[in-house]
């Protein structure tokens, strides 16, 4: 098999007609998802959430497989065995990096080649893998294929290091121009940073990352939090399939209507996420302040909603009660009342810790404790 040779972009040979009414509704319903994202005055604690689960997901589609859960448990403190700590720090990496993202974009909101590396450098951070060219474009050919199997059975082998520099450079040109059709023209750079597949590895999370920046840098939305990590994964026979058609047929009408249809089925499931965090909030505000009759009730919740495990004495500190004490009776109240849980008893020197099953339960669809 030869290595692919990437065109240059933008695909010169769009069925604009084909998918006219399919932009229209990508356009249309994350334009609506964006609305609600405007509309919420707390936007930063219903939206931390969503960032882990994005975080989550993206590592699961490469192979990782801590939960939700099992992440906030490691973070108050569980430990696991060496195998799911290293799945979890992956998580915790890609957390960091959407992180990171957001940040770069405040200084320079845009993309480009220096972002996409630093991201890259965070991803391998303390991973499997740190030590290959963390952080660095490939200069070795590397390709896609069976655990173990060699260059000639490989599956796909992407472009050559000489031909990927110019490729690179093509698209950070391309990320950048304002006179294309917006979700079109990401289609296109979501596939093409996936077929010249840059570094020898997380090329994956770094070309779905790049959705969410491209996204904002459009200002479809003000902050980077629209994923559709969730649609390729429960899609991913398909994403994959387009992928290699492009790559072997040219065929890029077909993937940029399945993406496109990405776009609308997970802005439409957004949304509905949102409107559920939303009414969960309103729902158990009230009853936070009437349970503990405390100026530090909503501050609970909030801790609880961007760390929904976490230990009593972390969120004690957190929210930023005068004493121990006080904060521990506070929390017996909720306790007591049953709108948070206790996944772990206090044992001696070592705190309680807590756990927000209602929020769980929303994230990941199940009793999860």
């Amino acid at each position: 098999m030869d290595h692919f040779v990437p065109q240059s972009l933008p695909v010169d040979y769009i069925d604009f007609e084909r998918l006219s009414c399919l932009i229209g509704t990508a356009n249309r319903k994350i334009s609506l998802y964006s609305g609600m994202l405007e509309a919420i005055p707390n936007v930063d604690v219903l939206i931390a959430p969503m960032t882990v689960q994005e975080a989550v997901v993206s590592s699961k589609i490469e192979g990782t497989q801590a939960s939700f859960s099992e992440f906030f448990k490691s973070e108050a403190g569980e430990k696991y065995d060496p195998t799911k700590t290293a799945d979890i720090q992956e998580i915790l990496n890609y957390k960091n990096a959407l992180r990171d993202a957001e940040e770069m974009f405040e200084s320079r909101p845009f993309i480009h080649l220096n972002m996409i590396k630093k991201l890259h450098e965070t991803l391998l951070q303390g991973v499997r893998g740190a030590n290959k060219a963390r952080g660095k474009f490939r200069t070795v050919q590397n390709y896609i294929g069976s655990y173990g199997c060699k260059i000639e059975d490989a599956t796909y082998i992407p472009p050559s290091t000489q031909s990927m520099i110019p490729a690179l450079d093509n698209l950070e040109k391309f990320t950048n121009r304002d006179d294309l059709e917006p979700l079109v023209q990401l289609a296109q750079v979501h596939a093409q940073f996936e077929l010249i597949h840059p570094f020898l590895s997380r090329n994956g999370r770094i070309g779905r990352i790049l959705i969410s920046l491209f996204l904002q840098q459009k200002q479809f939305i003000k902050r980077p939090v629209f994923y559709l990590s969730e649609y390729f994964e429960n899609n991913r026979g398909a994403y994959y399939y387009h992928l290699d058609e492009i790559s072997k047929k040219n065929k890029w009408n077909e993937w940029i209507e399945f993406f496109l249809n990405a776009v609308c089925a997970q802005s439409e499931l957004n949304s509905q996420k949102v409107g559920r965090m939303i009414s969960l909030y309103d729902s158990i505000r009230q009853a936070f302040l009437e349970i503990t009759k405390s100026k530090f009730a909503i501050k609970i919740l909030d801790s609880l909603f961007k760390e929904p495990i976490i230990q009593s004495s972390d969120l004690i500190k957190v929210v930023g009660v005068e004493s121990q004490r006080s904060g521990r009776l506070i929390l017996q109240k909720l306790i007591k009342a049953g709108v948070i849980g206790v996944y772990k008893e206090r044992n001696g020197p070592n705190p309680a810790v807590l756990s927000f099953p209602d929020l769980l339960n929303l994230l990941e669809g199940r009793d999860v404790l």
